[in-house]
């Protein structure tokens, strides 16, 4: 099953998790922005990842991307845990607390359906 980007289906392999800040220096309370997931697009196309799903391995943690959000071809985007005004590459989950576990967890980007499309496990500081 493909993604739909905005000129077509891609395969979902073109949309990967490319890094994560899930430590921010001090109080992770603190800096909710300090805690970040970075998605890249690999694909040739922009892909609207409207209502595409963020999530831990818990599945308590989610977050769905606002209506209307397309990553271009080669770009990245950030979400960050915490509150701001989201911009072409950096959009906020507006948690209200701490998302990622310092012990370690696994971040998963979906579609809409529940589609797995990329998981990325990282061991933590403890």
């Amino acid at each position: 099953m493909g993604a739909t980007g905005v000129w077509g289906d891609l395969p979902p392999e073109s949309m990967v998790i490319v890094d994560y800040s899930y430590n921010p220096g001090g109080r992770d309370e603190d800096d909710l922005n300090g805690e970040w997931i970075a998605i890249a697009n690999d694909g040739s196309r922009a892909v609207s990842m409207s209502d595409w799903i963020l999530r831990d391995e818990s599945t308590q943690n989610r977050y769905r991307f606002p209506d209307g959000f397309i990553l271009d071809s080669g770009d990245e985007a950030l979400v960050h845990s915490g509150c701001g005004d989201d911009t072409e590459t950096d959009v906020f989950w507006c948690a209200e607390g701490p998302v990622w576990s310092n012990g370690g967890d696994t971040v998963i980007l979906q579609l809409p359906t529940g589609t797995v499309v990329s998981r990325e496990r990282y061991d933590g500081d403890f």
